[in-house]
C-alpha cells in the first residue's frame, strides 16, 4: 500500500510555485525580447537581469503575484542607479533618449 498520496506527492511549496510563475513571467518576457531590435532587445535585457537578482527573495512577499514581484524587482534596480548616478556629482547625467511624447 501507498503510504504517500499523490495530494501529499505532488504538492508544491508556496514559495516554488512562485519561484516557477516568476520564470514564466521572465520567459514571456525573453520571447518579447527577441522580437525587438538589438537596441531594445539589451534595454529588456537590462530589466530581466534585475529581476534575476531578486527572484530569490521573492517568497518574502507572498501577497503579490509574480509581476507585480517583476515590476518592483526593476523598479528597486532603476532606483539604485538613479541613486548612484545622483552620487557621483563629476559624472554628467546620461540623457535620455526616448520618442516625443503625443
Amino acid at each position: 500500500m501507498d503510504n504517500n498520496p499523490a495530494h501529499k506527492r505532488f504538492f508544491i511549496y508556496p514559495q516554488v510555485q512562485k519561484k516557477d510563475e516568476i520564470q514564466a513571467v521572465i520567459t514571456g518576457m525573453e520571447a518579447f525580447r527577441q522580437s525587438l531590435g538589438e537596441t531594445d532587445q539589451d534595454l529588456v535585457g537590462i530589466l530581466i537581469s534585475y529581476i534575476e537578482v531578486h527572484s530569490s527573495r521573492s517568497h518574502l512577499l507572498p501577497h503579490l503575484t509574480p509581476f507585480e514581484f517583476v515590476l518592483l524587482a526593476m523598479l528597486i534596480e532603476q532606483q539604485r542607479e538613479l541613486a548612484s548616478q545622483k552620487n557621483t556629482p563629476g559624472k554628467p547625467a546620461q540623457e535620455l533618449n526616448h520618442p516625443p511624447f503625443p
